[in-house]
């Protein structure tokens, strides 16, 4: 049954949520944010506490595992890990803007896909402006690198984004069934994505004329890394390895990302960097339990929408049989969706209702709510977090631009990753 009223009630608290999170200063804030709101729900009847706590209960190891993983990220930057990769590829590229867009291209594509999109974003993004700026080239090819493959890339590995972590937790879809979907459709995503930013910034790369890079710090760059981090990259690959360890072994994998986290913890107060303690405070710090608050809060949010008439209408649309115009029907909701609720509350609503009529289905979905946030600045947190690096660091954004560059590449990459996903479903009979 469809309650007008409570549907109203729960997509204007759902906006007010998102603005109060996005625009708040105070990391705590989007905790208590999430608290409010999800509690203003049960109280008006919006949905069930039973209800609540089944989605709470279900979603819980999905948002462990995003807290540790935010924290290893964390602490691979403090190692200097994703510093030294954005110098390594400056290095190789120090003349050749196209180059360095390839190779910014491949770093983004790597670190969004190994650790989240989060690391892509927040340490990455500045890196790629600070290369840009020391090089004198236009920022716009890179930085727009950093945010598209902050979202397109995050479809292969469950690590890359949380919406990959939803899909395995409402799904029921172990870690080979979610590689075996999703390979082909981000390699062609990626691919697509690669020709579309290089044409529409030709102009600008060809353009460029790289000066002598400047210092670093007082130092020349090729002077910046007498040692790389070896240990931090080996932490990576081996917490690579046991994510897909635990996948075949249905263990959850926050006790891989915690274990990662633990490794470089001891090794930075073995090596006194810092003590022990000092460690374990920016650790608890980097875990963000406010924000992992208000993406559990979600869960509530999201019920209420289902519960008062959202699936009814929208289930229409999943009982169609696989062909690759209902795969991209799904898709493009999926796409609106994610940028009129956001996508994390979108991948919530609708990756259930594609689940329970098959797994490709719910991988249209879920290359939907990652690829569609290119489209628009609210598409995603990651966007809105990376305009503010942009407008912090005096960069120019332009709305205009934002959303044509978008509003190309998210079509082409959405309809070639569904066409990727359609086609490797029906010769594997997925």
């Amino acid at each position: 049954m469809i309650h007008l009223e409570y549907l109203a009630i729960t997509a204007l608290l759902l906006g007010v949520m998102l603005y109060i999170t996005v625009t708040a200063k105070n990391g705590w804030v989007e905790g208590v944010v999430g608290i409010v709101g999800s509690g203003l729900l049960l109280a008006i009847h919006a949905t069930s506490y039973s209800v609540a706590v089944s989605n709470i209960t279900q979603i819980l190891p999905t948002v462990l595992f995003l807290g540790c993983c935010l924290t290893f990220a964390r602490l691979c930057e403090k190692e200097r890990l994703f510093e030294y990769l954005g110098y390594a590829v400056g290095k190789l590229c120090r003349e050749k803007p196209r180059l360095l867009f390839l190779f910014v291209f491949a770093l983004c594509a790597i670190v969004t896909t190994v650790l989240s999109l989060d690391a892509t974003i927040l340490l990455l993004t500045p890196i790629v402006l600070q290369a840009a700026s020391r090089l004198r080239l236009d920022h716009r090819p890179f930085s727009y690198v950093t945010v598209h493959l902050a979202n397109t890339a995050s479809m292969l590995l469950p690590v890359s984004n949380l919406t990959n972590l939803l899909l395995i937790a409402y799904g029921n879809m172990g870690f080979m069934t979610f590689i075996r979907l999703s390979w082909l459709p981000w390699l062609i995503a990626l691919l697509v994505e690669f020709l579309s930013l290089f044409v529409m910034f030709h102009a600008s790369l060809h353009k460029s004329r790289p000066s002598q890079t400047q210092p670093v710090n007082g130092q020349s760059p090729d002077q910046t890394f007498t040692h790389p981090p070896v240990f931090a990259m080996v932490a990576v690959v081996l917490t690579l390895i046991g994510f897909v360890i635990t996948g075949m072994l249905d263990i959850p994998p926050y006790w891989v990302a915690l274990s990662g986290c633990i490794a470089l913890v001891l090794k930075r107060s073995l090596s006194k960097k810092s003590t022990l303690s000092e460690e374990l405070r920016t650790s608890w710090k980097s875990f963000n339990l406010s924000f992992l608050i208000f993406v559990l809060s979600l869960s509530v949010v999201v019920a209420a929408l289902s519960n008062n008439g959202v699936n009814t209408l929208l289930l229409p649309i999943f009982h169609r049989p696989v062909t690759l115009l209902t795969l991209l029907l799904v898709a493009a909701v999926s796409v609106l969706a994610c940028n009129v609720l956001n996508n994390l509350p979108a991948a919530m609503l609708l990756i259930p209702l594609a689940a329970s009529h098959s797994p490709v289905m719910a991988m249209a979905v879920l290359i939907g709510v990652n690829i569609g946030p290119n489209l628009t600045y609210i598409g995603s947190l990651a966007n809105i977090l990376w305009r503010r690096i942009l407008i912090r660091t005096g960069k120019k954004v332009e709305l205009l631009q934002f959303t044509w560059i978008g509003l190309v590449s998210t079509s082409l990459c959405i309809i070639a990753a569904i066409t990727a996903l359609w086609l490797s479903s029906t010769a594997f009979s997925l």
